[in-house]
């Protein structure tokens, strides 16, 4: 027999019983909508989170403060004097905490973020109206605020037109002078400050938790990092190893390595439980074609009666099988596909559609289906035709 008859006998078997053919297909079409739907959302959390550390870049450096050495506005100073650094092109100071604030008889908990006008361009904040912190604001201690678009939406309502109005910061009243453009972060959801009057007003220190250095040549950035923490160990007369060893620096590339990292080896894990699906779905499709093997026995006994070899029995059930795990494959992949694009949308990330594991799992399908149906159609090719025609 052809290949096209039996490909033709293979859809007649298996159009004679729809209902069987679809729950065969069950685990394949989950299994693989399952890869699908985890690749995407992988793809989609990835490029947002790059999307998210894109405007960084890879030039940052950031020192945080420690038990042994807090860090100061004058190590900030020094820091950015090229006479010390030459390689330094930007240092910001920053102190983070958690307030309530107050306003427009509403509140909320969001972070307060105290920061120099120089992090505005260093982390990538754009203004939807009104301005930034200012060297002034910082210079004068001064009690203003700009806030993120969700606080806003919060304490006023969407949309709300709310520079020059007062809120309460930890009972404090500030100005507000700003509303930073979402960048659908936790930076929407945050109110930026004067590090100044975060440290004197709020906190009550006079240190900030961690400053950042952008540099201008990114390859000289593990360079600058060791020039940095020299500067630092000088001014505050560190000479302990031991502190020197545990005061580490984060770069923006460091980060954005880990989480990618991270989430890489999550895909993976995920994958593989949901892989286990299509091993269960192959599985399945070998019992459902050995019972058919059974139930087919006279037919098979008749055709090789009428001269079908026994590798026309064999390649006519293992198409069978192919073609369960291939339409399985494909219904799953677009299934996937589209609840992947929901979820994406849904989430606010970006859609990514990963074409090589998508191929990929169509060759899966393939070989599950060569595999898993290889024993049945070997099964059925080695009936003895007259035993057959006798099977009841």
């Amino acid at each position: 027999m052809s290949f096209p008859e039996l490909f033709k006998t293979a859809l007649t078997a298996l159009k004679s019983s729809i209902l069987r053919t679809a729950l065969t297909m069950l685990g394949i079409i989950i299994g693989i909508t399952a890869v699908i739907l985890i690749l995407i959302i992988s793809q989609g959390a990835t490029d947002y989170i790059n999307g998210q550390f894109s405007s960084l870049g890879a030039n940052l450096l950031f020192f945080a403060s420690s038990n042994a050495i807090k860090l100061t506005v004058d190590d900030a100073k020094a820091l950015a004097d090229p006479s010390q650094i030459s390689n330094v092109q930007a240092v910001g100071e920053r102190s983070v905490g958690s307030e309530t604030v107050v306003a427009n008889g509403q509140n909320t908990f969001v972070y307060v973020i105290g920061v120099t006008p120089s992090l505005q361009d260093m982390i990538g904040i754009a203004m939807d109206t009104g301005n930034f912190i200012s060297d002034d604001d910082n210079a004068g201690i001064s009690r203003v605020a700009v806030l993120g678009p969700k606080v806003v939406t919060d304490l006023f309502g969407e949309g709300a037109n709310v520079v020059g109005q007062s809120i309460e910061i930890a009972n404090k009243p500030f100005r507000i002078i700003g509303i930073i453009a979402s960048k659908n972060s936790a930076m929407d959801d945050s109110i930026f400050i004067p590090v100044s009057t975060a440290m004197r007003v709020l906190f009550g220190v006079n240190y900030v938790q961690a400053i950042a250095v952008s540099v201008k040549d990114s390859r000289l950035l593990d360079q600058t990092e060791t020039d940095v923490k020299a500067v630092i160990f000088e001014r505050h007369t560190i000479t302990d190893q031991q502190v020197k060893d545990h005061f580490l620096a984060t770069s923006s590339r460091d980060i954005l390595s880990t989480i990618n990292s991270v989430l890489s080896v999550l895909t993976l894990v995920l994958s593989g439980i949901a892989g286990i699906s299509l091993v269960v779905g192959g599985i399945g499709i070998m019992n459902i074609m050995l019972v058919t093997v059974t139930e087919r026995t006279r037919e098979i006994g008749l055709l090789k009666a009428i001269g079908a070899k026994r590798k026309d029995i064999l390649m006519q059930f293992l198409i069978e099988a192919v073609i369960l795990t291939v339409v399985g494959g494909i219904i799953g992949i677009l299934l996937g596909i589209g609840i992947g694009y929901v979820i994406a949308a849904a989430v606010q990330v970006p859609f990514g559609l990963p074409v090589v594991p998508v191929i990929a799992s169509v060759s899966v399908s393939v070989v599950i289906g060569i595999i898993f149906g290889s024993y049945p159609a070997f099964r059925a090719s080695k009936l003895s035709p007259i035993d057959a025609l006798h099977h009841e």
